[in-house]
């Protein structure tokens, strides 16, 4: 599909892939078989020769989900990674690279921050620097370990936020992360008197505008923006956890008592960005700053 209209292709295209990225000038899909990775002729994504096609490392494994990223090509599979570089020729790619890292759902891959982001096959987030994987979720590995079902987890990449979100529809949690602050929390919808899901299936933005689809099967799309008050009227809530050190230098610590004193913020037409502050002491001390 281009501008002026659509374009018939021609060739053997593999039927029923799941996954597409544009390395140079072709185009590459997978997901249509377990280890198959197909492409395009060059300089054409139309035209597809039915010998345009390599397997990655099989051994149980099968792809679940491929980027193209500074002239590679990366290829998370279930339990590992294949970085592949673009050699042109006959060739047109091979393998330059393992990584012992796989996915755990198919589209939780997200490319932002000029790296990628996914939910790894051992039940933690990653981060990928250069070719090497680091865990970024540690600090909410206990919420990520309570889930039951985890293979429909999908992400996208909230640009005008800085925040990767990643959805877990049948568990009905959302977890974001502030690639820009390493900080995790959670998004979710209120609904009858209590906290569900974020219904979001589906995300782009343009320009500086964010617009996401309905989960639900209605057809409808609306813009996500932070100057909204409420929700279609109804009130906007939030929920926020915090870890309290009861002892700076990080052993094991008894009180007895702890007072906390709580300043809510609320949003206003004047006052956008709200904060909520805390602060606290253990057995009648002295009360800690002010934290936002």
């Amino acid at each position: 599909v281009a501008s002026t209209g659509v374009t018939g292709v021609a060739g053997s295209p593999p039927g029923g892939a799941k996954f597409i990225a544009m390395l140079n000038t072709r185009v590459f899909l997978a997901g249509h078989k377990d280890t198959e990775l197909f492409w395009s002729d060059a300089g054409s994504h139309v035209l597809w020769t039915s010998t345009n096609f390599t397997n990655v490392e099989g051994n149980g494994e099968k792809i679940r989900g491929i980027s193209s990223f500074n002239g590679r090509l990366y290829i998370f599979k279930s339990r590992s990674l294949e970085v592949w570089n673009n050699v042109g020729g006959q060739t047109v790619v091979t393998r330059s690279a393992f990584v012992d890292v796989g996915s755990g759902a198919d589209y939780s891959l997200v490319q932002a921050n000029n790296t990628h982001y996914w939910y790894g096959h051992d039940g933690d987030f990653y981060a990928l620097n250069g070719i090497t994987p680091q865990v970024i979720s540690g600090s909410i590995r206990r919420e990520l370990d309570r889930l039951k079902t985890t293979s429909d987890c999908y992400g996208f990449d909230f640009r005008t936020e800085n925040v990767v979100r990643w959805y877990f529809p049948t568990e009905g949690r959302t977890f974001v992360y502030d690639y820009r602050k390493n900080f995790f929390s959670e998004d979710g919808s209120w609904a009858g008197g209590q906290f569900g899901r974020m219904p979001i299936k589906s995300h782009m933005e343009f320009g500086d505008k964010a617009y996401v689809g309905d989960y639900n099967p209605t057809g409808l799309i609306y813009e996500w923006r932070d100057e909204d008050l409420d929700d279609a009227g109804s009130e906007i809530r939030v929920h926020r956890r915090f870890n309290v050190r009861l002892d700076e230098s990080g052993r094991r610590a008894r009180v007895g008592r702890i007072q906390f004193r709580v300043k809510r913020g609320v949003a206003t037409d004047d006052e956008k960005t709200p904060e909520f502050m805390l602060r606290y002491r253990f057995d009648r001390g002295q009360w800690v700053d002010w934290r936002n």
